[in-house]
């Protein structure tokens, strides 16, 4: 049973130095330990009650343990089960040289089975990947004083369209949508031949978008080009070499990715 909050007073009478003993009771008295101990759930709840140091505000410290004391760099993972294809748009742009990566629990080496790019948050691994599980690691630059506050749909900023596309005939492509923030759904369309269009009113703000396609075999030789054309539309070409003629049918699973950012634009 600890002291209570009262009874201490006496440890400092008439110019008394407190023993080892009493500076326990004392400590023991001043945050009621034992009363005022919380449990992990109420910590992971953030539940509120009447102690010194309150399992709300505990949870609130350790989320912004990082801004307060001046670190704004967090840990993250990212799973990717039975992954196909060569590409991995991260959601974060990873810390210089912070990235690793397992391959259904092997450590892989970068440079020498996969390349990152830090500055656009795209992973490429070297040879193609089939029904795999990827685990990729890595630290962030957060300045968000709350874990996750000013995120918008898991990226902190920019919209996002990533999409597997399939072209065949003189068909417009197909889409496997796998994430879609624009607020709108992309329509694509048959321009000719090894061109193709995809259409969202007011979506690819200029200045702001960023595009990026990946053949889902890289192996093998062929052209494939995305380009915002308008504020209103991207167009994808894919060709077989640089001095040929557009050509269908070469769009495969090819990844997909629009970037819409949200930060202002340099003056």
């Amino acid at each position: 049973m600890t002291t209570s909050r009262n009874e201490i007073s006496n440890k400092f009478e008439n110019g008394d130095i407190p023993s080892q003993d009493d500076f326990g009771k004392i400590f023991d008295s001043f945050v009621h330990k034992d009363e005022d101990k919380a449990n992990i759930q109420m910590v992971e709840a953030g539940t509120n009650n009447q102690t010194y140091v309150t399992p709300a505000l505990l949870r609130a410290c350790l989320q912004n343990v990082n801004s307060i004391t001046g670190n704004c760099y967090f840990p993250i993972k990212e799973y990717f089960d039975n992954f196909n294809g060569t590409t991995i748009f991260l959601k974060k742009a990873p810390i210089n040289f912070s990235v690793h990566v397992f391959k259904n629990g092997q450590l892989l080496r970068e440079e020498e089975d996969y390349t990152t790019n830090y500055d656009t948050a795209v992973l490429t691994f070297l040879a193609p990947v089939t029904g795999r599980n990827i685990e990729i690691d890595y630290w962030y630059k957060n300045l968000d004083a709350t874990s996750n506050s000013g995120e918008k749909n898991g990226h902190s900023s920019y919209n996002v369209y990533t999409a597997l596309l399939t072209q065949s005939g003189t068909n417009a492509p197909v889409a496997i949508v796998l994430e879609n923030t624009l607020g709108g759904e992309i329509v694509w369309s048959y321009d000719a031949a090894g061109t193709y269009s995809g259409k969202l009113a007011g979506a690819f703000t200029d200045l702001k978008t960023a595009t990026y396609i990946t053949p889902a075999n890289v192996g093998a030789l062929t052209l494939h080009y995305v380009n915002r054309t308008s504020v209103d539309a991207v167009t994808i070409s894919t060709k077989i070499s640089t001095l040929s003629a557009g050509r269908d049918n070469l769009l495969s699973n090819t990844t997909l990715e629009i970037r819409v950012y949200n930060n202002e634009t340099p003056a």
